[in-house]
């Protein structure tokens, strides 16, 4: 066993052992090395690694490590190769970094058992998990976060830029250039599975040879895991969006401020301008979810069948059409507690959900509108689920879209809610992740029970749902 193999374990393994025995153990499992650390097969300056705190930063005076570095940021045995280090300027954990160059110019805090080849993360500008980027380049340049025991072959992980979950991109080129916002725990794990990928992929996703090699949208959980299976796919969905650079008037009243700020990088709890339900322009809309929806083709800064209120008649929300310049961007959705955002070019924007369902696309009267909106408003604050990461299964979630538009909008109209009730139940325990179920049922205690106060469709009839129960 290499004692870069052997480094790797012990940072995903506890160490005991004897003169004659190591055991290594796990949460899960536990490994026996019957040969003692100290046989022939292991240099006696990598024996004291196991044994004790190894010293750091060894090298010789030619290709020194740690060069620029200060020491007292850098654990146990590590930086050692040449210019190993060199420069770094984060927090290095112990017995990381041991291979030439590796984590040379790193300005991430790295963690324990960390970057063991040449050239691994030599560059990185993101925090690195524990027993990741274990062979050469891995990581190299990367710019997003890396959880634990990611990233643990050649090439992985190099000059990605976004987030990795652990136990994630463990072969050979998988996540090489991914330029993915976030990719969940556990997910491509094939050769070259998420190489320049784009997609959002959730959890066990994306796990066969170029899997989801260049694949652009949203790939939900426990998806594309055959060979070549998602490669190059543009995941079309339901969602409607808008560049992640839109520009949005935030506005501070508490300090007097007024600025522009771009989409993506808008939080929940900023106020910005907007048109209330009366159709008055106002500078205190609450956002409530901003939330990314992968990439997307758009026109101006829309997709062409996002709505937004007709220039005509007010009185309607129209798709934006093929007008403006095309390009293909990341997207964003943005729900407020206005009906209406106004952008900085002064183009008046919906939270799109449920018009190709009702309308096939077509003009969606203002009242009808209002509605949707206050459905989609009033979950998102009372239950605090606020963006993608809280689907189990995005796919599944589409494909009940349809029902819930259609049943949700008869509730909210009639206060006829028992079929809308029943979808929402079914929706919320086989989609919903649990920590996002467990939001839900704390701010709907009688979930489940149109009739009752404390059920989904009370709040969004305004109460009719009892009234009509009670008939």
């Amino acid at each position: 066993m290499k004692f870069t193999r052997l480094i790797a374990i012990t940072a995903l393994f506890s160490i005991s052992g004897s003169a004659k025995s190591t055991v290594l153990r796990g949460p899960n499992a536990e490994i026996t090395l019957d040969e003692s650390p100290r046989d022939k097969h292991m240099p006696a300056e990598d024996q004291r690694f196991l044994n004790g705190c190894d010293p750091k930063c060894p090298g010789r005076v030619a290709w020194p490590p740690c060069e620029g570095v200060d020491q007292s940021k850098v654990g146990c045995g590590s930086c050692r190769g040449g210019y190993a280090c060199k420069f770094a300027t984060g927090t290095i954990g112990k017995g990381s970094c041991l291979g030439g160059w590796a984590c040379e110019q790193a300005t991430a805090n790295i963690g324990d058992g960390s970057c063991l080849e040449e050239d691994s993360c030599r560059g990185a500008k993101a925090m690195i998990g524990d027993g990741s980027c274990l062979e050469q380049l891995s990581c190299r340049q990367s710019s997003g976060t890396i959880g634990d025991g990611s990233c643990s072959e050649t090439s992985a992980c190099e000059d990605a830029t976004g987030t990795i979950g652990n136990g994630s991109c463990l072969a050979h080129g998988s996540c090489f250039q991914a330029k993915s916002e976030l990719i969940f725990a556990n997910s491509c794990n094939g050769e070259f599975s998420c190489d320049s990928a784009t997609a959002i992929i959730g959890v066990n996703s994306c796990n066969g040879k170029e899997a989801c090699k260049g694949a652009t949208g949203i790939i939900a959980h426990n998806k594309c895991n055959k060979d070549y299976e998602c490669a190059n796919r543009n995941h079309d969905d339901e969602f409607f969006c808008m560049a992640a650079s839109t520009g949005f008037t935030k506005v501070d009243k508490l300090h007097g401020t007024v600025e522009i700020k771009e989409l993506q990088h808008l939080e929940v709890g900023d106020t910005i301008k907007g048109v209330n339900e009366n159709k008055i322009e106002v500078d205190d809309c609450e956002v409530v979810s901003v939330s990314t929806q992968g990439n997307g083709t758009v026109f101006g800064n829309y997709t062409s069948d996002h709505y937004v209120l007709s220039a005509d008649d007010n009185d309607i929300v129209v798709a934006h059409g093929e007008d403006g310049e095309e390009e293909n961007v990341e997207v964003f959705q943005v729900l407020s507690s206005c009906p209406i955002n106004v952008d900085e070019s002064g183009k008046k924007t919906t939270f799109s959900i449920c018009g190709k369902v009702l309308y096939d696309g077509g003009p969606m009267p203002w009242s009808v509108y209002l509605k949707i909106h206050g459905i989609m408003f009033k979950l998102v604050k009372e239950s605090g689920v606020r963006d993608l990461s809280a689907f189990h299964d995005l796919d599944d979630a589409i494909q009940r879209l349809p029902g819930l538009c259609i049943s949700g909008l008869t509730c909210a109209e009639e206060g006829d809610c028992g079929e809308f009730e029943a979808k929402m139940m079914d929706f919320i325990t086989h989609d919903l992740v649990t920590d996002a179920r467990k939001k839900v049922y704390a701010a709907f205690h009688h979930l489940g029970d149109a009739s009752k106060e404390g059920s989904i469709s009370f709040m969004v009839s305004k109460g009719l749902s009892g009234a009509t129960a009670s008939e």
